[in-house]
């Protein structure tokens, strides 16, 4: 059986480091060995056209050769020219299913060979890199060797059980046999047909022998590669080929079952011995094991590390596994906890205008007192204070767009709803975080929520929002601490003038440690939230994420802010009809783009003097 090609060359090259960091080990491609692959024009896979023909790989120690063989397309005809000429003389490869041991690639697919304009760099590297349709651990690339084709064509090899007697045939008759094999391949079977036919044995033991010749003869065919060959052309439009210009060459192309049989029995015997096994069964694990394990010298791949194909079962049985499903309808949201947002807006006042006055009267001033009367005196008019603020709007909102091609695609659940539900939350988590403590962004930010337009709680003027210090010591415990805050916040409370009985906001942590304080003999004092919020005199006490770490600077001193105690009513939120917190959606025609806009035009302020009570951590003074 012999198998003819038009040209050969070097597809690529183990063991070099290519360009971006990566290098292709050692056998990476040892399973190719023998493989028909297509042979493209510079890798174009949308044009049946550009297929001029088809390659047989060799795998080698260091490299893999390809045998090409062109096709009488107008295409393979134009290659073929041209590679005659010497106007095409660089190979590369593309392959798949790359897998990676860090930045050595131990094992891939050839799936096809390509003719290239240009040689890459003489090492062989890999210029892009693409995830393969199917699994993330595949990947695709374009490997090019930089090595220069051979042009002339030759024979890649012929098994025969003859001896080494028939290397004397006339030359004339081995001329003729060749065409005449020629004449035959193309009346009957491809290579590829006869290698499907083969049995698994069949097609392993050719393969094995197949490997051991060209490692066998590999340096003399190498050096009659480069004797003077021609490519002629026969009336009918094929190729002739011969590869006997010298006697000499007849031998290289020529590769004899015994001569393999004493090159390498030893290891053939001693798998046998080994294995308790056949020469048959030795011979198939063998070919099976692409032969020879062991890394040449110079090679520093450990033996064994190469990935070797699945010879059992279902190759990519993955395929088949079911589609991963989604546990929950919708993404989950991966946020702080708002439930403190609800429970604020919800107590807070809302008014139909958006520009608020707050008016007070102050009676506590003596001015203000009733009088005694004593006859034959004057009587003297009371002196009523009066305290006046405004607090103007400010435009409030939350935008979002997406591509609509995306928003298309997307079918397991409703997409502009869950996306609505967000905008949603996080603008009232925003408007309440502004009223509470300020937006904490900085005053010269574009995205700042005016603190005049919506006033914090925390930050406003001591006749609305009463400031509480709570000495603290350098060396004070986490429970010394929290008895701290209790009995600030308890001897406070008379200068709570709001509505009814006001709410404690405070941190996750101090809460925690409040709970956490013991008695002399280790008993906690508080049994329950409930009584813990008796002992305050607060009808609830509500943690809230955002207002953990704030700090603020007062005449040069850092204050921790520790806890807020506010009836929510006495914040007044305000907003002209159509100002209230509106959706907007508008299709970009121009970008193909749905757009989505949550906005509030909005004011917001306490109302009443004197209606909360601000306790920060102060350090004590030395």
């Amino acid at each position: 059986m012999s198998i003819n090609f038009d040209f050969s060359g070097v597809a690529t090259r183990y063991n070099v480091k290519c360009a971006d960091g990566l290098t292709i080990r050692k056998g990476a491609f040892k399973h190719c060995d023998g493989k028909k692959v297509p042979l493209v024009w510079s890798h174009n896979h949308g044009d049946p056209s550009y297929v001029l023909g088809n390659a047989i790989l060799h795998h080698q120690d260091d490299e893999v050769l390809c045998y090409c063989s062109l096709n009488n397309s107008k295409e393979g005809n134009d290659a073929r020219i041209r590679i005659e000429h010497g106007d095409l003389d660089s190979l590369s490869i593309c392959a798949n299913h790359l897998r990676k041991d860090g930045t050595d690639v131990t094992y891939g697919d050839i799936k096809e060979v390509s003719l290239c304009i240009a040689g890459a760099n003489p090492s062989a590297h890999i210029d892009h890199i693409m995830l393969a349709h199917g699994e993330e651990s595949e990947t695709e690339a374009i490997i090019y060797s930089g090595e220069y084709i051979d042009e002339r064509p030759g024979e890649l090899y012929e098994l025969s059980h003859d001896d080494e007697d028939d290397d004397e045939e006339d030359e004339d008759d081995m001329d003729e046999n060749l065409e005449d094999d020629i004449a035959q391949a193309d009346e009957d079977k491809t290579v590829g047909e006869i290698l499907d036919d083969m049995s698994d044995e069949e097609r392993a033991t050719c393969l094995y022998f197949y490997e051991l010749g060209k490692k066998e003869g590999s340096g003399s065919k190498k050096a009659d590669n480069n004797s003077t060959n021609e490519v002629k052309h026969s009336d009918e439009g094929g190729n002739e080929m011969n590869v006997f210009d010298k006697k000499e060459n007849k031998k290289d192309a020529v590769l004899m079952h015994t001569d393999l049989l004493k090159a390498d029995e030893s290891k053939i015997f001693a798998y046998m011995k080994n294995h308790s096994t056949t020469f048959k069964d030795a011979v198939n694990a063998m070919a099976l094991t692409h032969a020879d394990d062991e890394p040449a010298a110079g090679d520093d791949t450990p033996a064994g590390d190469d990935p070797a194909p699945q010879t059992y079962g279902v190759r990519d049985i993955e395929f088949l596994f079911p589609d991963f499903k989604n546990v929950q309808d919708t993404p989950v949201w991966i946020k702080r906890d708002t439930t403190w947002v609800d429970k604020f807006m919800d107590a807070t006042r809302h008014v139909p205008f958006s520009r608020i006055r707050s008016l007070a009267a102050d009676i506590t001033a003596d001015e203000a007192r009733a009088k005694g009367y004593v006859k034959g005196n004057r009587k003297t008019e009371e002196v009523i204070s009066l305290i006046k603020r405004t607090t103007d709007s400010c435009v409030v909102y939350k935008k979002q767009k997406i591509d609509r091609q995306d928003a298309v695609k997307i079918k397991s659940f409703g997409f502009v709803a869950w996306l609505n539900n967000e905008m949603t939350l996080m603008l009232n988590e925003e408007i309440a975080r502004a009223a509470l403590v300020s937006d904490g962004r900085s005053d010269v930010s574009d995205d700042k929520i005016p603190e005049d337009h919506i006033r914090p709680i925390w930050k406003d003027d001591p006749v609305y929002s009463v400031k509480i210090d709570v000495t603290t010591a350098a060396n004070m415990t986490p429970q010394a601490k929290a008895e701290a805050l209790i009995d600030a916040a308890i001897r406070g409370r008379k200068q709570y003038k709001g509505s009814g009985k006001p709410t404690m906001f405070t941190t996750e942590d101090n809460l925690t440690e409040m709970l956490l304080i013991k008695d002399g003999v280790g008993h906690y004092l508080y049994k329950s939230e409930a009584e813990l919020a008796t002992t305050l005199r607060v009808k609830e006490i509500i943690t809230v994420p955002v207002m953990e770490n704030l700090t603020r600077t007062v005449s040069g001193v850092t204050r921790t802010l520790a806890a807020i105690i506010v009836n929510p009513y006495d914040y007044t939120f305000g907003s002209d009809d159509g100002g209230r917190i509106t959706s907007f959606e508008q299709f970009d025609i121009d970008y193909n783009q749905q757009k989505y806009l949550k906005e509030g035009i909005c004011s917001g302020a306490l109302t009443v003097p004197y209606s909360a009570l601000v306790l920060e951590y102060v350090p004590a003074a030395g």
